[in-house]
């Protein structure tokens, strides 16, 4: 038969979408990728083309594990071997849980959770009362707390925790606190 295609991966595209790709195999026409989930969902896609490296798979169902096998086929071979890959179809982050843990006279520090899915990164804003420009940590946070330093005293500030991942983001409703004057203990 024909070797197999080499360095495949599947990653999800979307909320019920996986892009498989491979490095193409020698002598190989096209490929066939099968796909079923633990709950009987399932099928195959015959790519007719040889000398594509890559296919998406769609309609998917999202909280589902999916297992992939993709073989290459020849009109004048038999077909390679079959690779198998798992994929678990993650939804977007749910509602996110935000507390305020202390506020000092020029911080706010903050935890959160989110109630359901899967987070890649989180990100806090803020924006005080006077209007200044929106503030952001500038990119995705790992962790789920975070200190916003060098406020202003005796402010108001709107802040809001964003979560991300590979199909959407969700945002933490706004909350109000105002910087105190004093530490508090």
């Amino acid at each position: 038969g024909i070797p197999p295609p080499t360095n495949v991966k599947a990653v999800q595209d979307g909320l019920t979408s996986i892009i498989v790709s491979w490095t193409l195999s020698s002598n190989a026409t096209g490929y066939r990728i099968y796909y079923d989930s633990s709950g009987g969902h399932g099928g195959f896609e015959d790519v007719t083309n040889g000398s594509t490296d890559n296919y998406t798979l769609e309609g998917l169902q999202t909280e589902t594990h999916y297992t992939i096998l993709i073989m290459a086929t020849s009109e004048d071979h038999p077909p390679s071997t079959l690779v198998e890959l798992n994929i678990y179809l993650i939804s977007p982050p749910g509602k996110i849980l935000l507390a305020v843990l202390s506020v000092t006279p020029t911080s706010i520090s903050l935890s959160w959770s989110v109630g359901s899915g899967s987070v890649m990164g989180w990100e806090v804003f803020w924006r005080d009362s006077n209007g200044n420009v929106t503030e952001n940590t500038s990119g995705s946070l790992s962790g789920t707390n975070y200190t916003i330093n060098d406020l202003l005293t005796t402010t108001s500030y709107s802040v809001r925790v964003r979560a991300v991942n590979v199909v959407g983001t969700t945002e933490s409703p706004h909350i109000i606190i105002v910087t105190s004057n004093f530490s508090n203990v």
